[in-house]
């Protein structure tokens, strides 16, 4: 890949994470807190933060947010790898799909998206 300016390694990490489109509240929440359950379990995570349902910038009740710091960067791998890691573990949430990319400090324009939406090919959540 290449890019204007290369990928650093901020110590915190957004996600998204959506389930069918005819999900209840209660049955986003419940993926969530599975999928959160995965990311506290990983070496390197410090803590995390899930935001799940509709509100004014998010009009589905199937969608949820999640935030999260890692320990300091000595004392963990990267953190894409950390990421890959907890991507592939939460494939194991059934009716889950999982998003995820880590924030940088210089962004020219645009938006946080889904990391699938921009790697078209790459189908690992």
């Amino acid at each position: 890949p290449k890019g204007f300016v290369p990928q650093q390694d901020t110590g915190l990490f957004f996600g998204l994470f959506e389930t069918r489109q005819d999900a209840s509240f209660h049955r986003t929440v419940a993926a969530g807190r599975k999928i959160i359950n995965i990311i506290l379990h990983e070496p390197g995570v410090a803590g995390v933060f899930l935001h799940a349902g509709a509100y004014s910038y998010n009009p589905g009740e199937n969608t949820g947010h999640i935030f999260g710091q890692l320990t300091p960067y000595g004392e963990r791998p990267p953190a894409a790898t950390i990421l890959r890691r907890i991507k592939k573990k939460a494939r194991s949430v059934i009716g889950a799909k999982l998003f995820m990319q880590i924030p940088q400090n210089i962004r020219v324009g645009g938006r946080l998206a889904r990391d699938a939406a921009r790697h078209p090919a790459r189908r690992d959540g």
